[in-house]
């Protein structure tokens, strides 16, 4: 299980803001072990790192994102995403940033599945609210380790909404010293993983169902809470 989560860390973090390396992880079908444990998996840490992948993976990456919606990506991530207070609220900051990451990959597909995934917007409203609250009552350390969370706070209420949100008047989605987020970085590390990428993308069998779990019908894991 651990080595399943190091893999999907170093995907999500090569992959980040990076076509070349997304290219190459689509290229190896690397979209279909992800959407696997993300749906699956019965570690809620692991389907937290395969969230953040896939988030990574598709994020301005359109056959990326055309693949995410062909494996019905949208409901396993309405599932995931479907506790009944929609728990942006995790103590886990990865936890946060993979949800987050997920539903502003929503909101900027503009196909009807994509939409009907998203969570009620008076809700989401509120929850976006809560995270901005959350935020600000950060101390200076506290908000240098939050930095993706902020920045995906404010892109998330401005593709919903049509406006900057207040962590942007509080001057806390680029803080003072910060660079503001720039075009792709050179792919430096790309060929360094492209091995070990494409050894991880070859299918794997399904894991073995628990014989004590039962042979009824499960319900969709949630990644957020019950």
């Amino acid at each position: 299980m651990l080595a399943s989560e190091q893999r999907q860390q170093k995907v999500s973090t090569v992959v980040q803001n990076n076509p070349k390396s997304q290219q190459l992880v689509m290229e190896s079908n690397g979209l279909e072990p992800l959407l696997t444990n993300f749906r699956s998996d019965p570690s809620t840490t692991a389907r937290t790192k395969a969230l953040g992948a896939i988030s990574s993976l598709i994020r301005n990456n359109q056959s990326g994102l055309a693949a995410f919606r062909l494996g019905n990506g949208h409901a396993a991530l309405k599932d995931a995403l479907g506790s009944d207070d929609a728990r942006l609220q995790s103590d886990d900051s990865g936890v946060r940033e993979a949800a987050l990451g997920g539903l502003l990959e929503l909101a900027r597909d503009k196909t009807p599945a994509a939409r009907n995934a998203l969570p009620d917007q008076d809700k989401l409203k509120d929850v976006l609210k809560s995270r901005i609250e959350g935020i600000s009552a950060m101390d200076a350390d506290d908000l240098q380790a939050a930095r993706e969370e902020r920045q995906l706070v404010d892109s998330l209420w401005k593709e919903c909404y049509g406006e900057p949100s207040s962590l942007r008047e509080k001057g806390l989605v680029v803080l003072p010293g910060e660079d503001a987020p720039q075009q792709p970085p050179p792919d430096v590390v790309g060929k360094m993983f492209e091995p070990p990428l494409r050894v991880w993308a070859v299918p794997r069998p399904a894991p073995a169902e628990d014989p004590d779990s039962g042979s009824g019908k499960k319900d969709p894991p949630l990644l957020l809470g019950p």
